[in-house]
């Protein structure tokens, strides 16, 4: 019986992922794009501009580039302190000018101080307290408990699994 033209194309395997740097790659466009990266550059500005990768390229090396990703990743802290300045930069700037500026320069600076909240919470994020306020004349409610009374408790939360 004669093979069909079908049962040819189903037997061809997928092409194997090939293996070593994305396409395009080189030490010194990732240090370029690093360096715009530092100084507060978008990765969507940074693909626009000419003679750059795309986006998705640029991704890509993040992804499978273990160099390039580290040195991505400090230049990203390196452009949060950027923009931290910037908001400082916006607000001295915001001297005689009339309203309509005035709203952009606010906004500006609260898409910025928004971002580093975000994604840098511990250093710029709101500073969250809680407080717990009890009556001060009642004692703190003391719970003793044996090991035995803790190896019993574990061995029923055991026996349950």
């Amino acid at each position: 019986m004669a093979r069909t033209k079908k049962a040819n194309a189903d037997d061809k395997k997928p092409a194997a992922r090939k293996v070593g740097r994305p396409h395009g790659y080189t030490e010194e466009k990732a240090l370029e794009i690093c360096e715009l990266v530092a100084d507060g550059h978008s990765v969507n500005k940074i693909s626009k501009m000419p003679g750059m990768p795309t986006r998705s390229t640029i991704l890509k090396w993040f992804r499978d580039v273990p160099e390039f990703s580290d040195m991505y990743v400090r230049a990203k802290e390196i452009g949060f302190e950027v923009l931290a300045d910037e908001i400082i930069d916006i607000a001295d700037a915001a001297e005689n000018i009339d309203k309509d500026e005035l709203r952009r320069h606010q906004l500006m600076i609260e898409t910025r101080k928004w971002l580093l909240a975000k994604l840098q919470p511990r250093k710029y994020g709101e500073r969250v307290t809680q407080e717990i306020v009890g009556n001060r004349e009642e004692a703190p409610v003391q719970v003793e408990v044996t090991k035995e009374e803790i190896a019993r408790i574990v061995q029923e939360v055991e026996d349950e699994v």
